[in-house]
């Protein structure tokens, strides 16, 4: 592979695993507060009632890297199933590895986090949730590439949103964000699912996604099923296509695979 090539690569991969943070965020907050809101959105007085935290975790998973978080929404003065303020708060990290100077295999870590602060808008068929606030971002690689942008420590502002609507009887519809001025990351994912007769809870569908920064631009799509009961807790989990698409236009194909767990308590 020639040094121009190389380039093109490695601040390709880079960038996609620097969107490693925004990109679990989305995934994991996203589902859970959405699915938390409509599993108790339209139930009768009962523990819902009294639950102000949503806890999360997950994890993600691509040909060129992995990304573990977990997080926690509270409601200080109502339900988290209910409309009133949010805050939130959200550690991720993982590793990437790409073809850097000369061809050598760079590994990469990262480390994330993140302070929000926001208001959601629950009703029996629909909600809403708005956040602002604060992400802390560090990158370290294991060899010197001067050409990659994405190295160090940075403090930006970060801004997430999530909806959920069930338009009909045994239809869930979900659309999440994150953006975040740290890289210039973005991310936006949107689902829908039918009701199986499994479980009260549990929906099973397909996912789209879309996620950059400013590097590279990321599209997903795949299959999803979330609301599984794990004990006390709920999963999710989704498979599929990416492609992938530099500034440069080289385009790369794989796959992905994405799990998450909540708890409402």
């Amino acid at each position: 592979m020639g040094a121009h090539r190389l380039t093109q690569a490695r601040r390709r991969f880079a960038a996609m695993l620097a969107l490693g943070g925004t990109l679990a965020a989305g995934l994991a907050a996203g589902l859970a507060a959405g699915m938390a809101a409509a599993n108790g959105g339209e139930a009768a007085a009962g523990p819902a009632d009294t639950q102000t935290l949503l806890l999360f975790s997950g994890a993600d998973v691509t040909p060129s890297g992995w990304f573990a978080h977990s997080g926690a929404r509270f409601s200080p003065f109502s339900p988290i199933t209910r409309s009133g303020p949010l805050l939130a708060v959200f550690a991720g990290g993982g590793g990437y590895r790409y073809a850097g100077p000369a061809g050598a295999k760079v590994n990469g870590t990262f480390a994330t986090g993140e302070a929000m602060a926001g208001y959601q808008i629950v009703t029996p068929k629909l909600g809403a949730a708005l956040l602002g606030g604060v992400r802390r971002e560090r990158h370290r690689l294991d060899l010197p590439d001067p050409g990659n942008p994405v190295q160090g420590a940075r403090t930006g502002f970060a801004a997430a949103f999530d909806a959920w609507a069930k338009p009909a009887d045994g239809i869930l519809v979900t659309l999440a964000g994150n953006a975040t001025t740290v890289f210039g990351g973005y991310y936006l994912r949107a689902s829908a699912g039918h009701a199986l007769p499994l479980g009260e809870d549990l929906f099973a569908g397909i996912e789209g996604v879309v996620l950059g920064n400013r590097q590279f631009r990321q599209y997903r799509i795949g299959g999803q099923i979330s609301g599984y009961r794990v004990g006390a807790a709920q999963m999710g989990v989704s498979a599929g296509w990416l492609g992938d698409d530099g500034r440069s236009g080289r385009r790369g194909d794989g796959f992905y695979a994405a799990a998450s767990l909540w708890h409402r308590r």
